[in-house]
């Protein structure tokens, strides 16, 4: 009944994009294309050196490791940037320069310091953390290494965002570009050449964070000043605080499966569950691309009339788009997996048996977007105090599932908690956003969507079908959406034009 109402409701209305609608999705679209580059180099390098690290890294168990120290870094990242590196982007002025100057200050001198002395901590008390990680007691010099790597991170996180907002997108992709060659070229080298292992993977970090602190190094002597605004800085603790908890939040859904697995299985199944949750990069590039253009978009023109139309619209070619991809992967994960190049496969042999859980990751990271789209209404309210309560719940969600499924079933029980978690938060989320910022969303258009989806993926995995099916399959997508009304030629028309501009 829902469902057919919305769909009655849709067709009653005209589905049209104004010159201002058009403008402003093609300039989303602008940016996004140059965060899409970028994201996608970056993000590509994890596909690079997954090759790499299966086969060069001694046996699953030391991949295991390697993941189980990166997940505890994206816990200390959010400590580092104290929830400053948001509040920046809420009170970044474009009329107000002197404004901006002293909220760039205030966020970045809050930033440093408190790495400076978590780092300082972390390298008193190396040999104690040490112990507590498995298969890495003993080894406190680790520890200290490692700890470099998010304080030079934190460093760049304010001058990265400067970038963003001034619609920089070409030099943020430069300098992001740059870091994430370097880093390759390291690890190519120390890991694939002199076999360093996991210490080769460190000391590459160390020294590509490194490099990016230099490359932005120029915009922080541009903007940071020794300026104090009592009033300025209170607010952004106001906005930024009430984020931090959120972040940490966030970070338990996206890495607490690993230390959690680890602690319960062993490293052996923490790495082959990192190698497989890994192919799932391209959905998490896709959601990671919109996050980057779309915050900063939707704090510039939340004060438009057509503001909350023009986000519904975006939320639904966001998740068609998503969907799409979903479908590419989950189809030809077994070709793409099994597939070598000179005799290396995109992964060890040793890890295939878990590709299974491919598909569930990247419905995870779909559900992580509509997280995203739907939260914006908490930040253009301020009523971001809301944001550590929806993630908390979802990351207890998180941590109760893993600590229920692990035991019985193993990386398909981390896979489907992680899910459920994500589920759990674009649900709250919703919930609260429609309360104090509701948007007009396209329901038939969105479930629409979903439905043919699922539909086609189950018909993939019930019957065994060929190559050439698969991919008549994946042409059915759009197919099916036009001729279901779920796209109109109009969009069509709009869609190529777009695209165009960018091939």
């Amino acid at each position: 009944m829902a469902y057919a109402k919305a769909k009655h409701q849709y067709i009653a209305s005209v589905i049209t994009l104004d010159d201002g609608m058009k403008a402003k999705i093609k300039l989303l679209a602008s940016d996004a294309a140059i965060y899409g580059v970028t994201t996608l180099l970056t993000r590509s390098m994890s596909f690079l050196l997954t090759p790499l690290y299966t086969h060069a890294l001694a046996n699953r168990s030391e991949f295991g490791v390697y993941a189980y120290l990166y997940s505890l870094l994206a816990f200390v990242n959010v400590v580092y940037a104290f929830g400053m590196d948001t509040a920046f982007l809420r009170f970044y002025s474009s009329k107000e320069p002197n404004k901006t100057e002293q909220a760039f200050s205030f966020s970045w001198w809050m930033i440093a310091l408190i790495g400076v002395i978590c780092t300082l901590l972390i390298f008193i008390t190396a040999d104690s953390i040490a112990g507590w990680i498995p298969d890495l007691k003993g080894q406190g010099i680790l520890i200290r290494a490692i700890a470099l790597i998010p304080l030079f991170d934190a460093l760049t996180n304010v001058p990265y965002n400067l970038l963003r907002m001034q619609r920089r997108a070409k030099m943020f992709g430069f300098l992001r570009i740059a870091n994430v060659a370097i880093n390759l070229m390291l690890n190519l080298l120390l890991v694939g050449y002199f076999n360093k292992g996991l210490y080769g993977i460190i000391l590459s970090g160390i020294i590509s964070s490194l490099v990016a602190v230099i490359g932005v190094l120029p915009i922080i002597v541009k903007w940071v000043r020794m300026k104090y605004d009592a009033i300025l800085s209170k607010e952004m603790l106001q906005f930024g605080l009430p984020t931090m908890p959120s972040a940490f939040s966030g970070m338990m859904l996206q890495v607490a499966d690993r230390p959690i697995m680890t602690s319960i299985a062993g490293s052996d199944t923490t790495g082959l569950y990192q190698a497989n949750y890994r192919l799932g990069i391209p959905m998490m590039m896709l959601v990671a691309v919109f996050e980057f253009a779309y915050k900063p978009f939707y704090l510039s023109h939340h004060e438009d009339e057509d503001a909350p139309r023009l986000f519904a619209r975006i939320f639904t070619y966001f998740l068609i788009i998503a969907c799409f991809v979903f479908l590419i992967i989950s189809l030809f994960i077994q070709e793409i997996v099994t597939s070598s190049l000179g005799g290396i496969s995109l992964i060890h042999q040793s890890y295939w048996e878990g590709i299974g859980i491919i598909p569930i990751i990247l419905g995870g990271y779909i559900l992580n977007g509509v997280a995203t789209n739907v939260a914006l209404g908490l930040h253009i309210s301020k009523k971001t105090m809301w944001l550590p309560i929806a993630t908390g719940l979802a990351a207890v969600t998180n941590i109760v599932l893993l600590f229920m499924l692990v035991p019985s079933y193993g990386i398909y029980g981390g896979a489907w908690a992680t899910f459920v978690a994500y589920a759990v938060s674009a649900g709250i989320l919703w919930n609260i956003s429609m309360r104090v910022y509701p948007l007009p969303y396209e329901w038939f258009r969105l479930f629409g969507t979903a439905i043919v989806t699922i539909v086609l993926f189950s018909l993939s995995t019930i019957f065994e079908f060929s190559a050439l099916i698969k991919i008549m399959l994946l042409i059915a997508f759009p197919v099916i959406l036009f001729a279901a009304g779920i796209l109109n030629s109009q969009e069509k028309q709009f869609i190529k034009k777009v695209l165009g501009n960018y091939s």
